[in-house]
């Protein structure tokens, strides 16, 4: 059957109406004198003009065209965008075999740069990576991700989110040279004054009846994660680890260090993802009391230990959706704040110590903040964000 039908389909062909089939023709000839005509054009651009032609507009502003529209070439019919491509690179080099053979060559002509030029602007075009939507199915499709299948399907690097960190207003820094130190706060004056303001506070009296001063140490915390343990690994998108300016590329890695490695300085932190550890941490501290009464704590609880007379963190800004608290449950630790870039000319640096029973509300989203271990016993911080 697949016979017969070609066989026919031939026979259709060769009794085409001849007007059509000229009429074809003769738009065929018209479009490749047009391309040839640009091909001869491009010619006489200079090497300086060929490396300014970036884009389409550059292109057609180059050949002294008003739009592609003269050129016969539409951006969205896409078969037609590749058909004028092949055209101009059919007339810009010699063979095809010329122009695959130009990979190789030590020498490149610029007919091959032209025509490597529209090719790359074929692709981006017919893929529609001009386009976010087109970008991301395509990245989707080259990764071979289910987009429904992750929580964060593209990991951003930390230099490209702060490079587009979108400004925030000066205000929440203003007028702002240290922390106030508060007790005994009323929740709806802390939501008030402190909660969404940006304005850092440390609350000096909301550890009273945690035991958790007396019980987190690094040997507790290592004996409450069981062996497979998903914190351990830090496996999964909510298992978060920060080895900082250490080697440890894991919580298991840290439980595990040699005693020796343990007499050296070092600083790390986490996520804990693992529901059973949380129900036994939770048995040793509360919801802080001067939280506002419709504020809810995120899920996550955010750990940080590292030991005494030693570098904490290094100087950044999170990227999480709310502002935080943390409790200092053991040792002291030295907090250095700078407002972003955009507010150096209206703010000020300033640097703050947070001493163990104490807990300090921060919104890390817009201080920068590098932190230090002070001499004494080793720092333990437990914290979490608030909406």
């Amino acid at each position: 059957m697949g016979r017969h039908s070609h066989h026919h389909h031939q026979q259709f062909s060769t009794h085409q109406n001849p007007e059509k089939k000229a009429g074809t023709n003769g738009d065929s000839h018209s479009m490749k004198k047009k391309v040839k005509e640009i091909a001869e054009k491009l010619k006489f651009l200079s090497d300086e003009e060929i490396g300014g032609l970036k884009s389409i507009q550059a292109v057609v502003s180059a050949l002294e065209m008003e739009s592609l529209e003269e050129v016969g070439v539409s951006l969205h019919p896409q078969s037609r965008i590749l058909s004028s491509i092949h055209y101009i690179c059919s007339l810009l080099s010699t063979t095809s075999r010329k122009y695959f053979s130009f990979l190789s060559s030590k020498k490149i002509s610029k007919s091959n740069i032209y025509c490597l030029f529209f090719s790359f602007l074929a692709f981006v075009f017919y893929f529609e990576l001009h386009t976010s939507s087109g970008f991301t199915r395509f990245w989707l499709k080259w990764e071979n991700v289910d987009l429904r299948s992750v929580e964060c399907t593209i990991e951003s690097p930390n230099l490209a989110m702060e490079l587009f960190r979108p400004p925030v207003p000066c205000v929440f820094c203003q007028n702002v040279k240290s922390a106030d130190r508060v007790s005994d706060i009323l929740p709806s004056e802390f939501e008030h004054k402190y909660a969404y303001s940006g304005r850092p506070v440390i609350i000096t009296d909301a550890m009273g009846n945690w035991t958790a001063t007396n019980t987190f140490t690094f040997s507790f915390l290592k004996s409450i994660y069981g062996e497979g343990s998903r914190s351990l690994e830090h496996f999964g998108e909510d298992c978060l680890f920060f080895p900082y300016l250490t080697e440890f590329r894991s919580l298991a890695e840290v439980f595990n260090m040699s005693y020796e490695r343990s007499l050296q300085p070092w600083y790390i932190g986490w996520s804990n993802c693992d529901a059973t550890t949380s129900h036994i941490l939770r048995k040793h501290y509360e919801r802080p009391y001067f939280l506002p009464t419709t504020a809810e704590s995120t899920h996550a609880d955010w750990i940080f230990i590292g030991t005494p007379d030693g570098p904490g963190a290094h100087m950044h800004i999170d990227h999480v959706i709310n502002p935080s608290w943390q409790a200092q449950i053991r040792g002291t630790k030295k907090w250095i704040l700078q407002p972003p870039p955009e507010c150096f000319y209206q703010c000020q640096s300033f640097h703050i110590d947070v001493g163990p029973g104490e807990i300090i509300v921060l919104d890390t989203n817009k201080w920068y903040h590098q932190t230090m271990i002070l001499p004494g016993d080793m720092s333990v911080t437990i914290g979490s964000e608030y909406d």
